[in-house]
Order: structure tokens, then sequence, then C-alpha cells
């Protein structure tokens, strides 16, 4: 089949727009409308860490994204992975199973990190396996134990239960306390509080629970 010499001469240009609308996209997750609340309930993105399930509130959260190639840095804190170059930002990635007490273990095929925005910067936190989202009611969470020596407890702010399963409610701010590791975000992309826009698009599959 030929092919018409005016759409193969537009071509490269068909591209570098593509390519720059892709670069101006904001840092979303991709699922058309969500209602973020509902009732007393609310939306938590869902996730595991060693033999844990976590709950991180979805307002929290920009993107989920795929493990890629990590820059090490020199003397950084414990618990840094690395850096990683998310679309021309520089987003330091946290090492959750080291982070809550964990032995640090290469990534495997479902881990993922999660991008998050506090206090209107950028981190993402690096988590052995995404799982679907959840909606939880307030009268579920119960507060956690403080449980003297155990590593990790001091960064959950409450759990709840389904079934036989428990899950840990995520205390962000405390497990980010790197101030000197985090990057601020581009104005506009997070409210006055630091959080994501809760109008969004999200991208993450939403457990029938």
């Amino acid at each position: 089949m030929l092919m018409n010499p005016r759409r193969a001469d537009d071509q490269p240009a068909r591209l570098r727009d593509r390519r720059e609308r892709g670069e101006r996209r904001r840092v979303d997750l991709h699922v058309k409308s969500v209602d973020v609340k509902h009732g007393a309930e609310q939306m938590y993105v869902c996730f595991m860490v060693g033999e844990e399930r976590y709950l991180l509130d979805i307002l929290r959260v920009k993107e989920v994204a795929r493990i890629q190639k990590m820059t090490r840095m020199p003397q950084s804190t414990p618990g840094m992975a690395g850096v990683i170059d998310l679309r021309g930002t520089f987003v330091p990635i946290l090492d959750l199973r080291s982070r809550l007490g964990l032995i640090s273990r290469p990534s495997g095929r479902l881990s993922r990190i999660i991008v998050v925005i506090t206090q209107g910067r950028f981190a993402g936190l690096l988590v052995d396996q995404l799982l679907p989202v959840i909606r939880v009611s307030i009268s579920e969470v119960q507060p956690a134990p403080r449980l003297a020596g155990e590593p990790g407890y001091e960064f959950l702010t409450g759990m709840c239960a389904r079934g036989e399963e428990v899950y840990l409610l995520i205390d962000l701010e405390r497990l980010l306390e790197l101030p000197a590791n985090v990057v601020r975000v581009p104005e506009g992309d997070a409210d006055a509080t630091g959080q994501g826009k809760a109008d969004g698009p999200v991208s993450i599959t939403q457990s029938r629970e």
C-alpha cells in the first residue's frame, strides 16, 4: 500500500505534538470521574508490603507507576531507594519495606511505585503489590495499638477489618518526614492543603467489597 506523501511528511510533526502533549499532562491517576467521598465512607488505595495490607487516602495519591530505573543518591537517608525521572520531574522513592522495619529485597514483577503529594511535594512509595481500591466506613476504623518496640507502628493512624483481612491505615506525614529529599510540586498540581485534587481522574481498580 502506498502512503500519501503529505501524510508521511506530517508524521514527524504529529509525533512531536503528541510527545509535547504527554509532557504537559498532569501527573494523575487515570480513571474518569470518581466519587471520592460517599456519605460516611472514604476511598483508600490498598497495597501490600510484606504480608500486611495497608490503606492510603486516595486524595493523597497522584499516580501509580511501574518499577523503573532508580538513581541512588550518595549518603541518602536510610530507607530511600533512589530517585526516578517521572516525565521530567525527579521524584525520591521511599522503600516501604525498609521504612516499616522489614528486610529490604529486590523489586518483583508486582512491585509498584505510588506517587503521592504531601505538603506540596512529590514523593514515591515503593510497595510490593497494588490491590484494588476499597471504600471504608469511618465507623469501621479503630485506633492502631501503640506497641512499644514494634517497628512501623508509629506510622499508623488506625486499622480496620474486612472478613479475615486486617488493613492498616498509613499516616503519610509521619512516614515521609524527609523534607530534604522530596520535590516541590509545580504550581497548580496541588491544592492549598497539599493534597491532590479530588476531582482528578483515577486509574486504580476499585474493589467490589
